[in-house]
């Protein structure tokens, strides 16, 4: 290899893991972009749908579900549950944690492009730290 195709490997090289670097700092900003907008759902949340049962007929209702106990509770004071009532489709309530469910599901979708990210940047550039 001569000194000319060397330099021009390394000058490429040096590119390649600029871009990377750049993309990463890019999906960075829009994280923290996200973060700051607006609320995001807990990990582990999801919206749940439920039927109730009136006096005359069924309802449906809504409530943001937890995998563990992380909502104050309003029944008891200290006290946490898994749930936190929604209301009916359309509330305010019910919109707003669909909203937060989906600023989450962003957040983790470019988390993981950053982490396919630096899986190639050890491959342009082994010397690199994560």
């Amino acid at each position: 290899m001569t000194m000319k195709n060397k330099k021009q490997l390394e000058a490429e090289q040096r590119e390649r893991e600029a871009r990377i670097l750049s993309a990463i700092a890019t999906l960075n900003q829009e994280i923290q972009a996200l973060e700051a907008s607006s609320s995001v759902a807990p990990p582990e949340c999801w919206v749940k749908r439920y039927q109730a049962q009136g006096a005359k007929s069924r309802y449906w209702y809504y409530k943001l579900h937890a995998s563990e106990a992380i909502f104050p509770s309003r029944k008891k004071k200290g006290s946490y549950s898994k749930y936190r009532h929604l209301g009916k489709a359309g509330s305010s309530s019910h919109v707003a944690a669909v909203m937060e469910i989906a600023q989450r599901g962003q957040i983790e979708s470019l988390k993981r492009a950053i982490d396919s990210l630096l899986s190639s940047l050890s491959d342009v550039a082994p010397d690199v730290r994560k």
